[in-house]
């Protein structure tokens, strides 16, 4: 399992960096610190919540008789209820359910007016069974909600600290719904805790189930030694195993082991027709007081594909075989050969394919025989003249497999047509050959192509079906209905022509369409990676890749929405931010904004990019800020994450060992955690940012000499700023 790096290393790391250059990294991070608005406070009935679930929220110092709205995480976050506060101001106790969200710091926001107030509050996991009560080794349903955003999640039995029994995934919303099955052994009848263990940030849900004993299934022959296997049971218990019920045949009394498991041999009665049999396992003073099986015996058969031509596929079935044993199949043709190898499943029965070798026409027996039993079964083929056909791209060399004809004559190759080309081929004594055939370079999709065989001296002459491979072009890795101007973007193509140039045409058959990129198909297939151009005005775009030897013609289209980037990507009041953008109208107004605030206005070129720069205004709040390019013409918006230069404080900077330092920081991102350390020593904690992204708190100085040192502020979004403190 890989290892990540936690907050206290990287905290290190960043302090040594920032000792020497004082760097700055933006990022951003939501969680939730506890705050109010004009006096009103909110409390919950719990500080966490698993989705599904019901907690309270109550609250006071609200204006009177006034509507009062709840949400996750902020005032624009997930509405989870409306109310309205009573006479003296106070919000009633209110049940809201936990939406089905990931884990995370989330925080519960009362929201009246312009009056706020907020607790804390985080989502947890929770796990489901499909099954009251479970037994080893069979399937049941666990359904998990409020794990992080595609987590991996380890299912262990009641504890960590041995090895996991299964795993799953999460989808982006950390919910999973998958079928698993508990360990077939070494478990013991009783109360188990199931476990579910989240890779993202150790979450962790778990429930109590209750385990029963469980018996296997068993396969076999009549008078066949067979091994009786559960688990489950009582450690050391001594049951009696019965052939049928209750009242049946006393196959003998073993005892589980110190585990629970139970193993125990005996023989199956003679002469038993086909069919399923009980086997009973009866317990002295323990509920269940009987734990039932069944033994099965299935017929020994083998189906087969009763004909084909020479190198086509044989599919077989067989059944009643031991479990578990190889099975040899084989045939009499040419003197007797092994086919193939099939190996038994816990039933008895396998099925698989092979293709037999050539074989003059005729008719032949299929033998199936097990390894450990010795039972046989058998079925027929015929064969006649065949070849193979298969697919191919345009222009490509394929091979034709041939069979089932006169031995030693000339057979003549062809592709729809001998003016297509003859490959002259001789077969062997088997009657079989093989041949290299050059497919053209074009063809039409609604003609059926065949390859042809025919003897130059006798009547033998077979055809197979040609299928040239569906050419395909994707844009955006297989998968992308929406591009921004400026991302990556990669095309790939396959089965155009071996080797043929092959054009990509951006806004095809459109006003103003040109060839982005030229690629040589090596092999029929290419990929290319190109920079998604500016299309004015938006709007769907239609990409073209164009054989120039095979005239194969593919489009795709996508949508093509205007973006824009800002360079640097952080910065501090008056710095100066270049910005470019594309995709907007042509030759209109382009309005600048950070946070709402205008910060520049400039023109978009015919293509509908632009570059321009403007200077970083001076903010009182948050640092995680949003830039905005509005088109006025078109009323197209794009924007971008700029943050805000984060500000730290400390007071006092010359101190002695033993003294308290207060620390302040600003401009952070709102409701963030940011992690402290001084000395390089990442224990003095973490702090949540308010509303505004500020905070303070204080580190007491402890055990340094004198010295210079920095305390660093570290943001969970990987900002990182410090401020030099001097130990007397």
């Amino acid at each position: 399992m890989k290892k990540f790096l936690r907050w206290p290393a990287l905290l290190v790391l960043a302090a040594l960096i920032v000792a020497a250059l004082v760097p700055a990294i933006l990022s951003a991070d939501h969680a939730l610190k506890a705050r109010a608005s004009g006096g009103a406070t909110i409390s919950l009935s719990s500080a966490t919540g698993q989705p599904g679930t019901i907690i309270q929220v109550s609250g006071q110092n609200f204006a009177p008789s006034e509507a009062i709205s709840l949400y996750l995480g902020s005032a624009s976050g997930t509405l989870l209820a409306s109310t309205t506060t009573d006479a003296s101001g106070n919000l009633p106790s209110t049940n809201i359910t936990v939406p089905d969200l990931p884990a995370s710091a989330y925080g519960i926001v009362a929201v009246q007016g312009t009056v706020t107030a907020s607790a804390p509050f985080s989502i947890v996991p929770v796990i489901s069974l499909s099954r009251k009560v479970l037994f080893p080794g069979v399937a049941f349903t666990l359904t998990a909600k409020g794990f992080a955003s595609q987590d991996f999640v380890y299912v262990y039995l009641d504890n960590t600290t041995g090895s996991n029994f299964a795993a799953f995934g999460c989808n982006a919303n950390g919910d999973a719904s998958v079928t698993l099955k508990l360990p077939s052994s070494n478990i013991l009848q009783g109360q188990h805790t199931i476990i579910a263990l989240g890779l993202s940030g150790n979450l962790t849900a778990q429930l109590t189930t209750t385990v029963l004993p469980h018996v296997f299934p068993l396969v076999g022959k009549p008078g066949m030694s067979v091994q009786l296997n559960g688990a489950a049971f009582t450690a050391n218990e001594t049951v009696s195993v019965y052939w049928g019920t209750a009242q049946g045949q006393l196959e003998g009394t073993p005892t589980t082991d110190a585990n629970g498991n139970l193993s125990f041999s005996f023989s199956v009665p003679s002469g038993l027709s086909d069919g399923s049999y009980p086997v009973t396992v009866i317990r002295t003073h323990q509920k269940p007081s009987q734990v039932s099986t069944v033994f099965s015996i299935f017929p020994v058969t083998m189906s087969s594909t009763p004909g084909i031509h020479s190198g086509q596929i044989v599919k077989a079935h067989l059944t009643g075989f031991f479990p578990y044993e190889s099975i040899t199949i084989s045939w009499n043709a040419n003197g007797g050969q092994t086919l193939s190898y099939f190996n038994a499943d816990q039933n008895g029965a396998s099925s698989g394919s092979f293709i037999p070798p050539s074989a003059p026409l005729g008719s032949y027996t299929l033998t199936a025989i097990g390894s450990t039993s010795g039972l046989q079964a058998t079925s027929s083929l015929n064969i006649g003249p065949g070849i193979s056909g298969g697919f191919g791209d345009p222009g490509s060399t394929v091979t034709i497999y041939g069979g089932g004809f006169t031995a030693n004559e000339t057979v003549n190759v062809y592709f729809q047509t001998p003016k297509n080309g003859i490959v002259a081929v001789t077969t062997d004594a088997t009657g079989a050959f093989t041949a290299s055939l050059t497919v053209p370079s074009t063809y039409n999709p609604s003609t059926r192509y065949y390859v042809y065989a025919v003897s130059t001296t006798g009547t033998d002459h077979a055809r197979a079906p040609f299928n040239f491979y569906p050419p395909a072009f994707y844009a955006c890795d297989f998968s992308c209905s929406e591009v921004s101007y400026g991302q990556p973007i990669t095309f790939t193509g396959n089965n155009f022509a071996i080797g043929e140039v092959v054009n990509i045409i951006w806004n095809y058959q459109q006003p103003g369409q040109f060839t982005i990129a030229s690629t040589q198909a090596q092999y029929g297939n290419f990929t290319l990676y190109e920079t998604v151009p500016s299309t004015p005005n938006q709007g769907s775009v239609i990409i073209a890749a164009i054989g120039q030897t095979s005239h194969i013609t593919l489009t795709t289209s996508v949508l093509n929405d205007a973006s824009i980037y800002d360079n640097p990507t952080i910065g501090k009041a008056g710095a100066t931010i270049s910005i470019n953008g594309g995709s907007f109208g042509a030759g209109d107004t382009i309005n600048l904004s950070l946070q709402g605030k205008a910060v520049g206005t400039t023109t978009s070129n015919p293509d509908g990019t632009f570059s321009t720069t403007f200077k970083v205004p001076t903010i009182t709040g948050a640092g995680n800020l949003t830039l905005t390019a509005t088109d006025t013409a078109t009323n197209t918006s794009a924007t971008t994450p700029f943050q805000y230069m984060p500000v730290l404080k400390v007071s006092p900077t010359i101190v002695q060992d033993g003294d308290t330092i207060t620390v302040t920081g600003k401009h952070f991102s709102a409701y963030s955690g940011v992690y402290l350390s001084l000395a390089n020593n990442p224990y003095y904690g973490s702090v949540n940012t308010d509303a505004n992204g500020s905070f303070t708190t204080t580190i007491v100085v402890s055990g340094l000499s004198s010295g210079t040192y920095y305390v660093v502020a570290g943001a969970t979004s990987n900002i990182f700023v410090s401020v030099a403190v001097v130990v007397q």
